[in-house]
């Protein structure tokens, strides 16, 4: 190793040190509290929606998506906004519509955000007609309190849990785990590139799968429902 090199290599260890010594007594103030770090903060808010509707459609980026039955008979949506990134959640031909509305400007990307991600849905009846999921990053869980006609969700990462019985259900994600317990649905169509598809179904299934890379276990049935399962890198397992 030449002289100038080594020069190099300790003035940069030089500033790695005086860097890591200054973030410790910073933090050491703040009592080692990292949401005293962000740029931007998230703040809950609560909406609650007066309008009958019987589809549900969501639209997001980067949130976690949980439903629940609501214990007061109304239909609210919890989530979590900062200033220029906020939901509109409303009714609009019978149909819930929860949407991101992204007012960013290009350099307010940059940063460190604090809070959390997710939306909740408080919804008051167990059955409605369609549930439509479109989002790019975030995990989905809906309970088995509910029934719908359709579900169809579609992301690009994040997990999916389903526990809601309906007649054709839909999914399909680019890289993330999907897990449908104890549900049933007449059809099934799951696909997915890098994951796992496992679970339980009430009543059976006539199994269609394909992994490229993954192991295939489910049960061997000539009657009941179709489902149709694909992914690339992962396993299918049901019971």
């Amino acid at each position: 190793m030449s002289k100038k090199t080594k020069i190099w290599l300790i003035i940069a260890t030089f500033f790695i040190v005086i860097g890591a010594s200054i973030f410790a007594s910073a933090m050491t103030i703040n009592n080692w509290d990292f949401t005293k770090l962000a740029t931007t903060v998230k703040y809950k808010t609560n909406r609650q929606i007066d309008d009958k509707f019987s589809n549900i459609l969501i639209e997001t980026d980067t949130e976690d998506i949980v439903f629940a039955l609501s214990q007061n008979g109304k239909c609210e949506v919890v989530c979590y906004e900062e200033e220029n990134v906020y939901y509109s959640a409303e009714v609009v031909d019978e149909t819930l519509t929860i949407k991101q509305i992204d007012e960013r400007n290009w350099y307010e990307y940059v940063g460190i955000t604090m809070g959390k991600s997710d939306i909740i849905v408080y919804l008051p009846e167990n059955e409605y007609k369609n549930l439509s999921i479109r989002e790019s990053t975030g995990d989905i869980n809906i309970p088995k309190d509910f029934k719908f006609k359709n579900i169809d969700i579609s992301i690009s990462t994040g997990d999916i849990k389903n526990s809601a019985s309906a007649d054709i259900i839909k999914i399909k994600t680019d890289t993330g785990d999907v897990k449908l317990d104890k549900c049933d649905a007449k059809e099934i169509f799951v696909k997915t590139d890098t994951g796992d598809v496992t679970g339980s179904f009430l009543t059976p299934k006539v199994f269609i799968t394909k992994t490229d890379t993954g192991d295939i276990d489910v049960p061997k049935s000539i009657r009941g429902g179709r489902c149709e399962i694909e992914t690339e890198t992962g396993d299918i397992k049901f019971n």
